[in-house]
């Protein structure tokens, strides 16, 4: 639907929306206005995610005690994983610039996870651990991040 600038960008503070579409021009006449967006890496990303959407995205279990050290190389922090972990668990990585925003829930923050990054999974870095009921987010501590307390 087509809406006025101001209605539009409170449709987008809102999150009242399913898909959005914006338009920017490059700030200079150069290609690496342009280029530089396409570049992993960089620092420019934004994701926003539901309570809901850790349940449609995710299953129950795949990080736990008895795969985490040994599959995704994890080497310390303050989290101990059980040997069944009874939630939806997503991982989240990024870098710095990138943006988190949950938006709902009561977030809890159980600790924090650190991987080495082994050649099969590439998880490298400390990962916050936060939960919400039968929901799991770890979130890579150079992300900005809202939503979670």
């Amino acid at each position: 639907r087509n809406e006025e600038f101001k209605v539009y960008l409170d449709t987008l503070r809102k999150l009242e929306y399913d898909v959005a579409i914006s338009i920017w021009i490059g700030d200079y006449p150069d290609p690496n206005t342009f280029l530089d967006m396409m570049l992993t890496g960089n620092g420019n990303n934004t994701l926003t995610l539901f309570a809901r959407d850790v349940d449609d995205l995710t299953g129950f279990n795949w990080l736990n005690s008895g795969n985490a050290a040994t599959s995704f190389g994890r080497t310390g922090g303050t989290y101990t994983f059980p040997a069944t972990e009874p939630r939806h668990q997503l991982l989240i990585t990024g870098n710095a610039g990138d943006t988190l925003s949950v938006p709902d829930g009561t977030w809890s923050n159980a600790g924090t996870v650190i991987f080495s990054g082994t050649t099969f999974s590439g998880f490298s870095g400390t990962y916050n651990v936060w939960n919400l009921g039968l929901r799991q987010l770890l979130v890579h501590d150079s992300l900005t991040v809202s939503g979670l307390p």
